[in-house]
Parts: C-alpha cells; structure tokens; sequence
C-alpha cells in the first residue's frame, strides 16, 4: 500500500516521487515563458510543502498550461505532478483547484490528476470515497471525451467490490469486457486483465453460493 505522507521523511518523500527528475533535459524543452529549465526547482517546491508549495504550483501550472495551451515541457512535467498528487492526500487540496484553475476542469490533465487522486484515497482506506471520485471522474470523461474510458471503468467496478458489493462489480467487468472487446479486440491485454477479473470474481461468487447452500 502506498504509504501516506504524515509516514514519509521530507526526503524520502522527494525522492519517491521525483526519481528521474534530473534526467530529463529540461533545458532543451520550453514552456510559456521560455526554457523549462526552471522546471526541477519549481517540482522541488512543490513537494515541500507549505506556502512555498502552492506557489511552486500556481508558478508551474503558469508556465506548462498558460491559457490552456500545452508546451514541449508539459508532457514531462505532468508524471511528476501526478506523482505529488498520488503521494501526497494531504496536498491534492492544493494541486487539484491550480489544476482546474488554470487549465479547466474538463481538461484531459485535470483527469489524469483526479484518477490518481481517488486511487491514492482508496489506498489510504477510505474506499467509499475512492468510488465516489471515480464514478465523478467516470462521468464527466463520458460527457467531455465521449465513451469507452475503459482504465476508470475497471476502476469503479474494483471499489465497487471493495465496498462489498462482488455481484455489482462483477456485473460491472462483464459489461467492460464487451466493450474492450468490441473496441480493443480479444487479445488486448487490457480486454485480458478484465477476462481474469471476470474469471476470478465469478470463481468467489460461486464458492460463496456454495458455502450459503
């Protein structure tokens, strides 16, 4: 289980969630305002805390999605910004409203941000809540981006089940697997991880009949 921040060193914390950082050539890419080499200090920032920390993130966010736009440095930066969001519950306050803020909420980024944000509270136990955010997030990607969101729909069937409900979530991987198979094809390693969590959650359900009769 990923560990939650009040258990993670400021140090440990850093080099968790920016392992790699230095090795992207930052300054050969650009943001807004010119060379991105600006970029690790500001990360840094961002995952120290405080009101450094949410002036890191109003300062990114200004630089990789100014007006909207996307630079060369955005997709490099966005893993990282994932990633302090993923690790960190206690700052997905300040990483999610300068995401929305900045960019839109409706923005693919935006997204990204809020899968990894629900994901994260469903490690830290809190289940109920990790279906609510998923199935929000499911919703709003149908109504922005269309159909077929297969990765959140696997998803809220799999908190679906850890909120005790196997037959629903069950359901839920039956109607995905149509899906990926209709979209994907049947070989598609995503349509065969649903195959097995089908295989597996039907395997429980009728050892649990058989134990009820």
């Amino acid at each position: 289980m990923t560990p939650c921040l009040q258990f993670v060193s400021a140090r440990r914390y850093s080099a968790l969630v920016l392992e790699g950082l230095d090795e992207v050539g930052w300054a050969d890419l650009s943001h807004a305002y010119g060379s991105a080499g600006d970029v690790p200090a500001l990360l840094r920032q961002a995952g120290s805390g405080g009101d450094v920390a949410g002036e890191a993130i109003s300062e990114l966010y200004g630089r990789l999605f100014h007006q909207g736009t996307v630079c060369p440095a955005t997709g490099a930066a966005v893993p990282f910004l994932v990633e302090l969001a993923r690790w960190a519950p206690a700052r997905r306050g300040s990483l999610l409203p300068d995401g929305v803020r900045v960019v839109g909420g409706d923005h693919p980024h935006t997204f990204i941000i809020r899968a990894r944000v629900a994901s994260l509270t469903g490690e830290c136990g809190n289940e109920a809540e990790a279906l609510r955010m998923s199935l929000a997030l499911l919703l709003d990607q149908n109504r922005v981006l269309g159909p077929d969101h297969f990765i959140t729909r696997s998803h809220v069937a799999g908190w679906t089940d850890k909120c005790g409900d196997a037959a629903e979530a069950l359901r839920l991987f039956q109607a995905l697997l149509l899906d990926e198979e209709r979209v994907l094809g049947p070989d598609h390693p995503s349509t065969l991880a649903t195959r097995d969590s089908i295989a597996y959650w039907t395997q429980m359900r009728d050892e649990q009949t058989g134990q009820a009769g």
